[in-house]
C-alpha cells in the first residue's frame, strides 16, 4: 500500500528506529517496517525523548502498560468502542445465565446461543417447543388433567402427538431413535415444513381436547 500524504511518526525508542533503518536486520518485524519505509517515502520516523511532556507520547505509554495498571480515568475511550465493549459483555453475561439456569431447557436445546434476533414462532409452535401447551403430560403436571395419558393410552407428550398418536395421523413426522429426541426437536424447529405440521397438530389438539385427554 502506497501513501500519497506525508506522514511523520514520532518514536521514543531510538533502537527501534535504528533497527528499522538497517537493511541487514534479521528481525522480521524490523524488516517489514524497513520495506514499508522504502516503498513509502512519504513516511518519516522522528525520534523524541521519552517522558518529557509530549501528550501523544504519554498517552501511548499509558496504553502500552499492563491492563491491570491502568486506571479507567486515564484513558478516554470512543463512544463506538464503549458501545461495542458493553454490547459484547452483555452478550457474554446473557449467554452465561442462559447456560446456567435450570428453567427453559427444552428451548435451550433448540436455541443454545442467545441473540437479539427474534425467533418468530407462532403460538402453536411456542406451545410445542416449550412443552407448555394443551398436552396431557403438561396439564397433568399442574393437576389440570387427571392423567398424563392421551386418549389412545400412551403418554400424551408433544413428541407422542407429532409422531405416533392415531388422532394426529395426518400430520405425523418421523419418530426419532432413542437418544436422539433433543436433536429431533432442533431439526423440526429449523424446518419450515415440519413447523407447518406442528402448527396443524397443536391446533387440532386445541380444538379437540376432550378427545385427546
Amino acid at each position: 500500500m502506497h501513501l500519497s500524504t506525508p506522514v511523520t511518526i514520532f518514536i521514543d525508542n531510538k533502537a527501534s528506529i535504528q533497527a528499522s533503518s538497517n537493511p541487514k536486520t534479521r528481525n522480521p518485524i524490523a524488516r517489514e517496517i524497513f520495506t514499508s519505509l522504502i516503498q513509502n517515502a512519504q513516511i518519516k520516523l522522528h525520534w523524541i525523548k521519552a517522558h518529557v511532556g509530549y501528550f501523544g507520547n504519554e498517552s501511548a505509554y499509558q496504553l502500552a502498560k499492563a491492563e491491570s495498571e491502568i486506571h479507567p480515568s486515564q484513558i478516554k475511550y470512543s463512544k463506538a468502542f464503549l458501545k461495542s465493549f458493553l454490547f459484547n459483555n452483555l452478550i457474554k453475561e446473557w449467554q452465561k445465565h442462559w447456560d446456567a439456569v435450570t428453567a427453559g431447557r427444552t428451548v435451550h436445546n433448540i436455541i443454545p446461543k442467545v441473540s437479539f434476533q427474534p425467533v418468530c414462532w407462532t403460538r402453536e409452535e411456542i406451545h410445542f417447543f416449550t412443552h407448555h401447551g394443551p398436552f396431557p403430560s403438561y396439564l397433568h403436571r399442574f393437576k389440570i388433567a387427571p392423567s398424563s395419558n392421551c386418549s389412545c393410552g400412551q403418554d400424551g407428550t408433544p413428541l407422542h402427538f407429532a409422531t405416533e398418536c392415531p388422532l394426529t395421523l395426518s400430520w405425523h413426522i418421523t419418530k426419532p431413535s432413542v437418544g436422539l429426541h433433543k436433536l429431533w426437536f432442533r431439526r423440526v424447529a429449523s424446518n419450515s415444513g415440519s413447523r407447518t405440521l406442528i402448527r396443524k397438530i397443536v391446533f387440532h389438539i386445541n380444538c379437540n381436547q376432550d378427545q385427546t385427554s
